[in-house]
């Protein structure tokens, strides 16, 4: 009796004697019998371990299995391990308090990070010791990408925040502007937004938290940012996203001017583009005094992102109605809930870079900016910066490597194998041009890290905390607030450009002045 994979041995054979030979009649020679071990049942073998979906820590195990593809014995060793150092503290101990707000954040690292790196060492040492040492997040990543555990997450970060409590929302002061940034992926969560269940399992869930806010608080005005592709997506259902959410602010009666802004257009230090959204209620004076003015006028000359962001010139005017997707049509004036589930099952669309929406009519167009010098990045850097933003010789070949373009064979989940092509990223970026879009992994060894030549040494290196700061506008050591380096960097990935809040609110003011 002979156990083999028999597989693995085939494929060995033919490696040997080439790809088109037959491996498996050539194995008849030497087996008479053979008698195949079923797979194992992977259902029955996580019931077994005892793992409990209602738990946070049982999907992120189930999930690191799936990540490193573990076979039967990885799994009893992960399992094991994780049990000891995490499941029987967040299962039975009265200890711990893992409350974002009150555990400062203890749920982050036990749940999530600890078994993400027990993981890691079971499958790749090399890999564990690239992301401990900070030169490797992509397991992270990979890790809250599941659209699951982004839920639990949410959800976990948000815990004992009256923000993410029912009923809550009547707690918020009275306020007459709101300003807020949401997640673009996933707003077909408007499915249950009718049914008793909520919004749960869906990545867009702060967009819903923002609509009961409006519906709670009724502010007069409303600023909200989202990534400029916002208007796109998703790829197979173009401008669905950005529907729902018109659809949800003409149900609650307000209207809405929109703009897609690249920062160095107008001035600015970075080519960071980012869609402005301005919303306001129909009864307000603003919206009485609009109410009166055609759309070519607020589109491009009289509106809030005309005013802030100037143009020279624009496309045809595109229109489209929300409208036309209502389930019911007794009244054509209101949009229901379940109208805006129908918008999210049926709307696509074409928005354009600017655009008007009132009572669920949209208008849309190409507009070319009036276009200010911008702020280079030569500008912006600092002399004499410290050693340790500079790039060693020895990372400089996978620096180049990042930078590069490349094409890297892969392979879905469902075996469908794929070429991913990426093109060039400016090695080192160019002190002529204002920088590009800060992620929040701005100073890691990542491709979209800015690297500059030092004025004074030559030399390569990453942009000071500072530097970042000025990139997005603010000023210098604003950040400087003895948090780490990394969190700095962080912060100013995750910022907007100061100089085109300051534009918006320049033209705000005016419009609140007069509703006093």
């Amino acid at each position: 009796m002979f156990s083999v994979n028999l597989e693995q041995l085939q494929y060995t054979i033919q490696h040997y004697y080439g790809i088109k030979f037959d491996s498996c009649r050539y194995l008849d020679r030497f087996f008479d019998l053979r008698i195949t071990i079923p797979p194992a049942d992977m259902e029955k073998f996580y019931n077994q371990l005892e793992l409990r979906p209602q738990y946070s820590i049982d999907r992120v195990i189930e999930h690191v299995i799936k990540m490193f593809n573990f076979e039967l014995r990885e799994i009893t060793r992960f399992y094991s391990q994780v049990k000891a150092a995490v499941y029987e503290p967040t299962h039975n101990s009265k200890e711990y308090d893992f409350s974002f707000q009150v555990g400062e954040g203890k749920h982050v690292i036990l749940v999530y990070i600890v078994p993400l790196l027990i993981g890691l060492e079971i499958a790749d040492i090399s890999k564990y010791n690239n992301f401990i040492n900070g030169q490797d997040i992509e397991p992270l990543r990979d890790l809250f990408r599941e659209d699951e555990i982004e839920r639990v997450l949410i959800r976990m970060l948000n815990n004992d925040e009256s923000f993410d409590k029912e009923m809550d929302k009547d707690c918020i002061p009275d306020h007459n502007l709101l300003v807020g940034g949401f997640p673009c992926q996933d707003y077909s969560v408007a499915h249950t937004l009718a049914s008793s269940h909520g919004i749960e399992g869906k990545k867009g869930v702060l967009w819903w938290q923002i609509r009961d806010t409006l519906i709670a608080k009724k502010p007069a005005f409303c600023i909200f940012e989202n990534v400029d592709r916002l208007l796109k997506s998703p790829a197979n259902q173009r401008g669905r996203d950005f529907g729902i959410i018109l659809s949800c602010l003409s149900q609650l009666g307000y209207s809405v001017e929109w703009r897609v802004v690249n920062a160095a257009i107008y001035g600015a230090a970075q080519r960071r583009r980012r869609t402005f959204i301005f919303a306001y209620r129909n009864n307000t004076v603003y919206g009485k005094k609009m109410k009166n003015r055609s759309v070519d006028e607020i589109v491009l000359t009289i509106g809030l992102m005309a005013n802030a962001f100037p143009i020279s010139g624009h496309s045809e005017i595109c229109e489209s109605n929300l409208l036309d997707y209502k389930v019911n049509k007794d009244n054509m004036d209101v949009i229901t809930d379940k109208d805006i589930e129908n918008i999210s099952d049926k709307f696509a669309f074409g928005f354009e870079k600017a655009g008007y929406m009132h009572n669920g009519k949209i208008y849309t167009c190409d507009v070319t900016e009036i276009e200010e010098k911008p702020i280079l990045i030569k500008e912006i850097l600092q002399e004499n910066v410290d050693e340790e933003f500079y790039i060693t010789e020895d990372k400089k070949s996978k620096w180049a490597y990042l930078k590069g373009a490349k094409k890297i064979p892969r392979k879905t989940k469902n075996g469908h194998e794929y070429i991913f092509s990426e093109g060039p990223v400016a090695f080192p970026d160019s002190w002529d041009r204002p920088g590009r879009t800060m992620l929040t992994s701005e100073s890691t060894l990542n491709r979209s890290t800015h690297v500059v030549t030092d004025p004074g040494t030559g030399r390569l290196r990453l942009l000071t905390p500072i530097e970042a700061e000025r990139l997005q506008g603010f000023e210098d050591n604003w950040t400087n607030k003895g948090m780490p380096k990394r969190m700095r960097y962080f912060c100013m990935g995750n910022a907007l450009v100061v100089p085109m809040i300051t534009r918006m609110g320049k033209v705000l003011d005016n419009i609140i002045m007069n509703e006093l």
